[in-house]
């Protein structure tokens, strides 16, 4: 695997969209997350569950109730299956939330 990116801290990197939300689903960093039941004045989100349902990148793990950063819009430094053209979109994998198609 060939890393194009700068060797930065962390997912976030540039122009990124983040909101704050409470987790469904224990998950850890870096893996894609879809939208959740909903909870009065709380945007819920969880693991995904399904190949390209995912709305956002969480940017800290955590278990249920923790409330965490997710990168919602953005630049964000991810692991690809396949190879990957400039332009192309891309979705969550269907082994780990934490690549992308």
């Amino acid at each position: 695997m060939t890393d194009y990116w700068d060797s930065e801290e962390g997912y976030i990197s540039l122009g990124s969209t983040i909101g704050y939300c409470t987790l469904e689903t224990a998950l850890v960093a870096g893996e894609c997350v879809a939208f959740g039941t909903n909870a009065a004045n709380q945007i819920v989100v969880k693991k995904w569950a399904a190949i390209g349902d995912s709305v956002g990148i969480a940017k800290k793990g955590g278990v249920t109730g923790d409330v965490i950063p997710v990168i919602f819009y953005g630049v964000v430094k991810l692991v690809s299956h396949l190879t990957v053209s400039q332009g192309q979109a891309v979705r969550n994998a269907a082994t780990a939330g934490t690549t992308i198609t």
